[in-house]
Order: structure tokens, then sequence, then C-alpha cells
């Protein structure tokens, strides 16, 4: 019979320490599966897919670079209470876009610290740290955002012209961020843009996001009309979709 010496059994123990299963990974840093998944695709991690062909291994990820990550984002970390609109990094999935290079983008600006946290939720380890909505929407590009939308995508929703609303954005009486969109610039409107500098005097702490006093304007100058409805219908529809600048959602003008 064998006799393995107990100095060997330690190596081997300890070498195994140092790779864990990716859902063992994903809670020690307190992020979703999805997110680690991420952390992966963006080579931010090390794994192996054949860590089963050793005996030295008991799990894909290790934790060397994995125990880094925390203390990188702490260290990185500039507190701005004056942003409101944040995204928790548990939050940059791929459910927010559909551009998978600029999430993987994303990730990496985080951790060479182009973008960073400017807060940390009530949720610990690594998905607690938030970020300003705005410059996550610049690396992301997409309007596939839950919250932002093209022109296009504005006009389906409201039913008002592309035009009208181009010129709105012309007049300043709407902000679009350009950003970029699989390689060519797209404008999108997002809820920090909500209060523009016209727009801005309809909140006046009201809870309005200022879409009607957007319609307001617009009327004055001539480019929208009351057709079935829809000025009332836009105003309501922002007021739901948008937050105002405030941080509080539709309510009276």
């Amino acid at each position: 019979m064998a006799m393995i010496e107990r100095t060997e059994v330690e190596r081997v123990r300890t070498a195994r320490a140092q790779w864990i299963s990716k859902s063992s990974a994903a809670e020690r840093v307190g992020v979703a599966d999805s997110v680690l998944e991420n952390l992966v695709r963006a080579g931010l991690l090390e794994t192996d897919s054949h860590w089963r062909s050793t005996i030295l291994k008991s799990g894909p990820v290790s934790t060397v670079a994995l125990e880094r990550l925390v203390p990188q984002l702490e260290g990185s970390l500039t507190p701005d209470q004056t942003v409101t609109d944040t995204l928790a990094f548990n939050d940059l999935t791929a459910r927010r876009t559909v551009d998978r290079e600029a999430l993987v983008s994303l990730y990496r600006a985080i951790f060479a610290g182009k973008l960073r946290p400017i807060g940390r939720g009530e949720r610990l380890g690594l998905g607690g740290f938030v970020f300003p909505a705005r410059e996550v929407y610049r690396y992301l590009g997409t309007a596939a955002l839950s919250a932002a939308l093209t022109l296009p995508q504005l006009e389906r929703a409201t039913g008002w012209k592309y035009e009208v609303i181009d010129h709105w954005i012309r007049e300043g009486l709407l902000k679009a961020e350009s950003v970029k969109m699989h390689g060519r610039s797209v404008r999108v409107l997002l809820p920090v843009h909500c209060a523009s500098s016209v727009v801005m005097g309809a909140c006046f702490g009201s809870g309005c996001c200022g879409a009607k006093q957007v319609i307001r304007n617009a009327n004055k100058a001539g480019h929208a009309r009351h057709s079935g409805g829809r000025t009332t219908e836009y105003a309501d529809w922002c007021a739901q979709r948008w937050t105002c600048a405030n941080g509080s959602t539709g309510g009276p003008d």
C-alpha cells in the first residue's frame, strides 16, 4: 500500500483551495453568475476549462485574481453624492445591452480605473459598487439599455414625428447624447437628460419630469399638434418612463 507524505497532502490541499467553482466565486465577491461570466469574458479572471484533468484544482476559477477585484474597486472609489442616477455593478449584464463587446469594454474600463465607482449600495462585495449611469451609457453605447431611447424608438413609442423630436433636440427642448452603437454614432435620450435647461424649470420640486413643459414649448413654436390626445399621452408616457432629475417620478405639472 502506497503512502503519501503529509507535506504532499498539504501541498495538494493548498493548491486545490486556490481553484473554486463559478458559483462559489460569484458568491465570494457578491455578484450574480452572469456578472462573473462577464468578468471572465473581459479577461479579468483566470480560469481553466480543463481543471478536472488535474487533482490540483477543485474548480475552474482561480481565487488569486478573484480576491483582488473588491480591493481594486475600493481603491478607485471616488464618492460623489451629487449623482443620483446610478447603476450597480451587479446590474451591468447582457440584459442592459445586446452589444457584448461594449459590455466587455465597460468591465475593462472599470478595472483599468477609467470608470470609477462613486459609492456603494446595500449589497456587499463587488456587486454593490455603483457608477454614474450617464458614464455607463457612454461605454455601452447601445440604446438597448432599458432607460435609453434612440430617436426612432421614441418616435414609435409616442407617435411623434422624427422631425419634430429632432427639432426639439436642436432647439434645446430635449437633450440627446451621442453614443457609439456598433461602430457608428447614434443619438439617444437618457433619463439624466430629461431635465434640460428648458425642462428643468418645469420640475420645481413638483415631481414632474417636465415632459408637459416640453409639449407647451413645442406647441408655442408651432411644432406639435393636439391630435387624438397625443400631447397628453406623450407627457404621461414621459412622466412614467423617465425619472426627474430630483429623483421623483411623474406627478402633476
